[in-house]
Protein backbone atom coordinates (compact mmCIF):
# COMPACT_ATOMS: atom_id res chain seq x y z
CA UNK A 1 0.00 0.00 0.00
CA UNK A 2 0.94 3.51 -0.07
CA UNK A 3 1.41 6.17 2.23
CA UNK A 4 -2.02 6.81 4.28
CA UNK A 5 -0.78 9.85 5.60
CA UNK A 6 -0.86 12.53 3.17
CA UNK A 7 -4.79 11.39 3.41
CA UNK A 8 -6.15 13.63 6.06
CA UNK A 9 -9.64 14.40 4.97
CA UNK A 10 -10.18 10.68 4.26
CA UNK A 11 -13.44 9.40 6.48
CA UNK A 12 -13.97 5.58 4.78
CA UNK A 13 -11.30 3.62 4.57
CA UNK A 14 -11.93 0.05 2.71
CA UNK A 15 -9.23 -2.56 2.62
CA UNK A 16 -11.18 -5.65 2.87
CA UNK A 17 -10.02 -8.62 0.96
CA UNK A 18 -6.69 -7.47 0.25
CA UNK A 19 -4.65 -10.44 2.00
CA UNK A 20 -2.88 -7.85 4.41
CA UNK A 21 -0.50 -8.63 6.68
CA UNK A 22 0.05 -5.33 8.00
CA UNK A 23 -1.55 -1.86 7.70
CA UNK A 24 0.61 1.32 6.95
CA UNK A 25 0.62 3.96 9.90
CA UNK A 26 -3.07 5.61 10.24
CA UNK A 27 -2.12 8.58 12.99
CA UNK A 28 -2.28 10.73 10.68
CA UNK A 29 -6.07 9.81 9.66
CA UNK A 30 -7.47 11.51 12.19
CA UNK A 31 -11.04 12.33 10.34
CA UNK A 32 -11.54 8.40 9.48
CA UNK A 33 -14.70 7.50 10.93
CA UNK A 34 -15.01 3.96 9.33
CA UNK A 35 -12.17 1.36 9.13
CA UNK A 36 -12.33 -2.16 6.78
CA UNK A 37 -9.97 -4.46 7.55
CA UNK A 38 -12.21 -7.47 7.64
CA UNK A 39 -11.19 -10.50 5.39
CA UNK A 40 -6.91 -10.29 5.76
CA UNK A 41 -4.16 -12.04 7.05
CA UNK A 42 -3.67 -9.83 10.06
CA UNK A 43 -1.89 -10.94 13.10
CA UNK A 44 -2.34 -7.87 15.06
CA UNK A 45 -4.58 -4.91 15.12
CA UNK A 46 -3.02 -1.66 14.43
CA UNK A 47 -2.36 1.62 16.08
CA UNK A 48 -5.87 3.02 16.63
CA UNK A 49 -4.66 5.63 19.10
CA UNK A 50 -4.88 8.89 16.91
CA UNK A 51 -8.54 7.60 15.55
CA UNK A 52 -10.96 9.45 18.16
CA UNK A 53 -13.50 9.82 15.36
CA UNK A 54 -13.58 5.88 14.68
CA UNK A 55 -17.62 5.19 14.24
CA UNK A 56 -16.91 1.35 13.04
CA UNK A 57 -14.11 -0.85 13.12
CA UNK A 58 -13.82 -4.01 11.20
CA UNK A 59 -11.70 -7.12 11.73
CA UNK A 60 -13.40 -9.83 11.18
CA UNK A 61 -11.92 -12.49 9.40
CA UNK A 62 -8.21 -11.81 10.03
CA UNK A 63 -5.85 -13.94 11.61
CA UNK A 64 -5.67 -12.02 15.49
CA UNK A 65 -5.56 -14.34 18.30
CA UNK A 66 -7.06 -11.78 20.28
CA UNK A 67 -8.24 -8.20 20.00
CA UNK A 68 -5.68 -5.92 22.59
CA UNK A 69 -7.33 -3.33 24.43
CA UNK A 70 -8.69 -0.31 22.38
CA UNK A 71 -7.41 3.06 23.15
CA UNK A 72 -9.87 5.45 24.35
CA UNK A 73 -12.37 5.49 21.05
CA UNK A 74 -15.34 7.78 22.10
CA UNK A 75 -17.09 7.66 18.74
CA UNK A 76 -16.72 3.91 18.43
CA UNK A 77 -19.99 2.34 18.09
CA UNK A 78 -19.49 -0.91 15.91
CA UNK A 79 -16.90 -3.53 16.28
CA UNK A 80 -16.72 -6.14 14.41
Amino acid sequence: LPPLAPLTALMLLHLAHNALRAVPPLAALTRLRLLDLSHNRLRAAPDLSALSALRSLLLHCNRLAALPPLPPLASLTHLS
